[in-house]
């Protein structure tokens, strides 16, 4: 065997080191800047010119995202717009015969964006199919009627004639709010429109029953440059009664959203052998309908034909199985309350239920005593007054602290059906007036409009103009919106548009931020 050269050895071992090592190779700068618009094969402002497209070239390479709710092509085309990216190019296409004598106008919003950063370059591009550009503007803001709160991606159309909700409304010219809530025509002939706002869930373009809305009952002159529309979404009052997407809870309830000017759905059946009593149960619970098979359980899906006040007639259908009478119905998913001492608070019941044992509700001290120790159980009866589907439980004669509330089983029942199998708890904190706050508004507002206070979880609590302003109120701490609904003949609802009878949503107001309420702290605020 011959010698080995160590030395070369040696080398070579240090030669593959250095080579394995990886070095980090360093960028510069984040790009920030958007893409640059280099050239186009059809210039800006065109007069009388009816293309089927243009090409964009950029100075990067570029994508296009969001095209559906980005882009807004006015006045809108029949079929969709087509827009793609390849390399630093964008096409743009359609297939519409474009209108005589009409000025177009594509905003591309935040669709086109470089590959490497997303960074988003704004782009619009107007010509006319005739000898004139139009050039008079129109805009304002779209918000939320109950919450004021803008609303971004609405669609604002403009229309030659009023909006018919029992017909298809075409716009002549269409664009989308931002962010915040802005929306601005520009482009416009001197013209006279009427405009419509809605939310559009469905991507669609045009309103669909279920979506919040504004239309309004006179005529927009573009000639006079309006720069202040104000556009207030609600949802349609004078719909017609018709059951949406229906769910089933854990228990078998049946249950779908019902507007509380509607009447409750009356039980059609589908031949004489079809009985209603003691068979089916159906009743509103707030905003909502609830249905339920109460008949025997035979394992099988049951159908339910109701006919609505429009006298329209429409079926579901209700699982009944062993399972829904083996499970408890729930009650909530956080069992803890605070109250304020000597006023009622409500618990939810499973529905529909028809008789609670009092005796079964009890309440037990969790106090401490004076060494900080949880003093020895003390039961103390409850007293519970049943209203719809709640349990109105009073604390009169409760000392501030903790209390737990137990609720035993058979509590609550429905004919013979034991509903509440299982001991449930609740642990309520009944505040004194060292843990409460008091609030009082002085407004130039009508009392005797309808007040309220929403919580953080989105609880509205009605509450009395007068005595807010006069005398203040008081409430469990933390962070509240106040309103005031212009409302005095159906307190404790606000109303929206009615198409059918041409009226506008009540006014909201809502005050300019949330109000924090603090324990052992009196507040008084202006509301100008």
């Amino acid at each position: 065997m011959g010698k080995v050269n160590l030395n070369w050895f040696f080398c070579l071992s240090l030669l593959m080191v250095g080579c394995a090592q990886i070095k980090i190779v360093e960028g510069g700068e984040k790009d920030t800047s958007p893409p640059v618009l280099l050239a186009t094969d059809t210039p800006d402002s065109l007069r009388n010119w009816q293309g089927k497209g243009f090409e964009l070239t950029w100075d990067e390479y570029v994508a296009v995202q969001d095209a559906a709710n980005q882009i807004t092509f006015s006045p809108p085309l029949q079929y969709p717009l087509n827009v793609m990216a390849k390399g630093r190019k964008v096409m743009v296409s359609w297939t519409d015969t474009l209108r005589s004598e009409t000025t177009y106008q594509v905003d591309f919003g935040n669709s086109i964006v470089d590959i490497t950063e997303g960074n988003p370059s704004t782009l619009t591009r107007i010509w006319s199919t005739g000898a004139v550009l139009d050039s008079l503007e129109m805009s304002g803001s779209v918000s939320n009627g109950w919450t004021a709160a803008p609303v971004d991606q609405a669609v604002v159309q403009l229309l030659t004639a009023p909006f018919d909700l029992e017909k298809i409304n075409k716009p002549s010219y269409q664009v989308k709010s931002n962010k915040e809530g802005q929306f601005a025509f520009h482009c416009l002939p001197s013209a006279s429109f009427y405009l419509l706002a809605f939310e559009d869930k469905n991507k669609s373009g045009r309103w669909e029953e279920g979506e919040w809305l504004d239309t309004d009952m006179q005529l927009h002159l573009t000639s006079n440059e309006e720069q202040d529309i104000s556009c207030v979404l609600s949802q349609n009052v004078g719909a017609e009664p018709k059951i949406g997407d229906v769910t089933t809870d854990s228990a078998g309830w049946a249950s779908w959203a019902w507007d509380q000017r509607w009447a409750v759905p009356q039980f059609a059946p589908s031949s004489a052998d079809e009985v209603w009593e003691n068979n089916w149960v159906i009743q509103r619970s707030g905003d909502s309908i609830l249905a339920a098979w109460v008949g025997n359980v035979d394992n099988r899906f049951h159908p339910l034909k109701l006919k609505l006040e429009n006298g329209q007639v429409d079926s579901i259908s209700i699982p009944v199985f062993i399972e829904r009478w083996e499970r408890n119905p729930y009650f909530e998913k956080v069992k803890e309350r605070k109250v304020i001492a000597n006023q009622s608070f409500a618990l939810p019941l499973p529905y529909p239920s028809s008789g609670v044992q009092w005796s079964k509700w009890k309440w037990i001290s969790k106090n401490e005593n004076e060494k900080g120790n949880e003093k020895g159980r003390e039961e103390m009866p409850v007293v519970v007054v049943k209203k719809d589907n709640e349990a109105v439980i009073s604390t009169k004669g409760l000392m501030p602290g903790k209390y737990a509330l137990e609720i035993l089983p058979k509590a609550v029942f429905y004919q013979d059906l034991e509903w509440v199998t299982d001991t449930i708890v609740y642990t309520i904190h009944v505040l004194g007036s060292e843990d409460i706050g008091q609030l009082q508004v002085k407004s130039a507002f009508s009392p005797d409009f309808w007040w309220s206070l929403t919580d953080e979880k989105g609880k509205v609590q009605t509450i009395s103009g007068e005595q807010i302003m006069n005398k203040g109120i008081e409430a469990i701490p933390g962070t509240y919106i106040l309103r005031v609904v212009e409302e005095k003949e159906n307190p404790q609802y606000w109303d929206g548009m009615n198409w059918k009878r041409q009226t506008e949503a009540e006014i909201v107001h809502v005050f300019p931020q949330p109000i924090v309420i603090r324990a052992n702290w009196n507040q008084v605020l202006e509301w100008k």
